[in-house]
């Protein structure tokens, strides 16, 4: 029974040890089922994944560094407009203590005199929605420098109107 046993094991180890599958992975496989050409395929394998992701980290950092480079550009705008939102309610301040001195020492009609008064009316409308836009940042600093620009014209022409009469 032993030999009958012993032929056995003979017939079978290599049946057995070629139905192993090999792999390339040492942590898998043991003595027999470890290939070295399977090993270099799978260290190939992970070594393409690691630049991969290398590659792709390097383009999220430059994507980064792009949007970082383009939020200071737009703060940069943000701040030149806010200056020039300033200089322009500077102007408007100016021009509405004309306009109000205007009124005081000047003979004018009731119809002039209630036009001048709507414009310093609506240029304080103006001059605070302005300033609250820039303060709480609800609107564009663009759209506030416009709106303040455009009322200082309107200041201006019922300056000239006023000097006029």
């Amino acid at each position: 029974m032993k030999k009958y046993f012993c032929s056995l094991c003979i017939i079978l180890l290599p049946w057995v040890l070629g139905a192993c599958q090999t792999t390339g992975d040492p942590r898998q496989g043991g003595l027999f089922g470890w290939s070295e050409d399977k090993a270099r395929d799978r260290q190939r394998g992970l070594q393409q994944e690691l630049n991969d992701s290398t590659r792709a980290a390097e383009q999220e950092k430059a994507k980064t560094a792009e949007a970082q480079s383009r939020q200071s550009a737009l703060q940069t705008e943000v701040n030149r407009l806010q200056g020039q939102l300033e200089k322009m309610l500077d102007e408007n301040q100016h021009l509405e203590a004309e306009l109000s001195a205007m009124l005081r020492t000047k003979q004018l009609k009731s119809e002039d005199l209630m036009r001048a008064r709507a414009h310093l009316a609506e240029n304080e409308r103006v001059r605070k929605a302005a300033r609250d836009a820039a303060k709480n940042g609800q609107t564009k600093p663009l759209a506030a420098v416009s709106l303040v620009e455009q009322q200082n014209q309107r200041l201006q022409k019922e300056i000239l109107f006023l000097l006029e009469r």
